[in-house]
């Protein structure tokens, strides 16, 4: 039996699929990483946990709250906007401006070893094995 996709909106549904299949995979994959660097961020006052910010189109500059007023609110809008993201829309963005992340990462903190972002971006590392490649 031999199947013919040559009309030009088959192809487009078939594109449109791959689209919605992928760009679902992306969501998760970068949900899973931003949840990881959120819980994996060592906590005094909570305030650079909270800043682990999700952006689509260009990294986000901003710091929310203070180390006396942890505002976790950017961080839930973050994963908000994620869930709604599709191809097209943009590159997405995790950053963490306080001026103190990259000492955390070094191991500033007893709570979690040094090199805690990359712990967490390896333990959800995806292959193209997981993504039926």
């Amino acid at each position: 039996m031999t199947v013919v996709v040559n009309d030009a909106s088959q192809i487009h549904l078939i594109t449109k699929d791959l689209e919605k299949f992928a760009g679902k995979a992306v969501v998760s994959q970068v949900s899973k990483v931003v949840t990881a660097l959120h819980y994996g961020t060592p906590v005094a006052s909570g305030h650079a946990r909270s800043n682990w910010l999700t952006t689509v189109g260009a990294p986000s500059e901003n710091i929310v709250g203070t180390k006396q007023s942890v505002n976790s609110e950017a961080w839930r809008a973050g994963l908000a906007r994620l869930y709604k993201w599709q191809f097209g829309q943009g590159d997405i963005y995790i950053a963490n401006n306080v001026p103190y992340i990259g000492r955390l990462n070094s191991g500033w903190s007893s709570q979690a070893p040094a090199g805690f972002v990359e712990a967490a971006l390896a333990r959800t590392a995806v292959t193209s094995t997981a993504l039926g490649g």
